[in-house]
């Protein structure tokens, strides 16, 4: 990782750097009030909100995992994608980033949950561009933005191919269990798949009855 915080931190800026082939994360900071702003991410995994747990004290009151990632620019290759919202991220902001030439999913925001913590919620992400075009010669399935959580605002993003339309690319993804979104004024062009909808996939761990399952 190019930034690791796991203590929980609070009040964590990473402001106008340049990040090159950080091979795992790019940022990976489980804080209250992350701040990322200003930076050039090239050829990165993704800069991951949350992978909080509500465990501290008085955090099941005053919410974990709030995010403002402002006016950075991706490009090149998408390890595992470049800005995640993972578990137990609440009041998140994602906007006025430009990805170029890029080849993974863009953002990404989850309702997984792990023990000890709640899923994610109350998420704006606006005013992104969004490049998908793949330079080089192994492109992957990538989406522009990815939804998975409920009260949720995605709006005023660009999110498009140059060239020919590529089947690969889906503009945004909005998966089942995922309630109170909205989705408005997003421009999206020459992608194989526009706006789709995948239903929530679950594990069956035991059969109890008849009726009942765990």
């Amino acid at each position: 990782n190019a930034f690791n915080n796991n203590d929980a931190a609070e009040n964590t800026s990473v402001l106008y750097c340049r990040v090159d082939g950080a091979g795992w994360h790019a940022c990976e900071m489980p804080a209250r009030f992350l701040r990322v702003s200003g930076c050039y991410f090239r050829n990165t995994g993704p800069i991951t909100v949350g992978d909080m747990s509500h465990r501290g004290e008085g955090l099941n009151e005053l919410g974990c995992g709030q995010a403002i990632i402002t006016d950075n620019v991706f490009e090149g290759i998408g390890r595992c994608g470049g800005i995640g919202v993972n578990h137990g991220s609440s009041q998140v902001v994602i906007s006025g980033n430009l990805f170029i030439n890029y080849n993974g999913t863009a953002i990404r925001a989850s309702n997984a949950t792990v023990h000890n913590n709640f899923p994610s919620q109350n998420i704006i992400i606006k005013g992104n561009i969004i490049d998908l075009t793949c330079s080089g010669e192994k492109a992957a399935h990538r989406t522009g933005i990815l939804l998975h959580t409920s009260d949720t605002i995605a709006s005023d993003n660009q999110i498009y191919v140059r060239g020919q339309c590529d089947p690969k690319v889906e503009g945004i993804q909005i998966r089942d269990g995922a309630l109170n979104v909205n989705v408005h004024d997003n421009l999206i062009r020459n992608c194989g798949r526009g706006i789709g909808t995948c239903r929530l996939p679950a594990q069956l761990t035991e059969v109890l009855d008849a009726t009942r399952f765990r």
